[in-house]
């Protein structure tokens, strides 16, 4: 069952999530930080090579690794002995600084 967000100014389109939603990025970001950073990058530029993931989904695909790596970095600061979940609402001044300014965050 959808939940309607909200609904845009001319009235033309509905914003809708569905509850899982949130369950779901939450255990998907677990995953990724129990397989580590590295490792999921390495498998999603696998996938790129091989075709597996269309030209037009990719930039997304990175967008999203971006966004989950900045949140997981602004959690690590904000909440360091706290479970990290999808679900913890974070600064945006926080995050934007984490997002745009922070360099070598990645693993090598």
């Amino acid at each position: 069952m959808a939940t309607a967000l909200g609904v845009s100014l001319d009235h033309t389109s509905i914003l809708c999530t569905y509850p899982s939603d949130a369950i779901l990025a939450s255990r998907a970001l677990k995953g990724i930080i129990d397989v580590g950073w590295e490792n999921c990058l390495d498998t999603l530029l696998e996938l790129f090579s091989h075709g597996v993931v269309e030209a037009g989904e990719r930039g997304e695909l990175v967008n999203c690794i971006l966004y989950l790596k900045a949140y997981a970095d602004v959690m690590k600061e904000y909440y360091p002995d706290s479970p990290l979940t999808y679900l913890q609402k974070v600064p945006l001044k926080s995050f934007l600084k984490f997002l745009l300014l922070q360099r070598n965050r990645w693993p090598r």
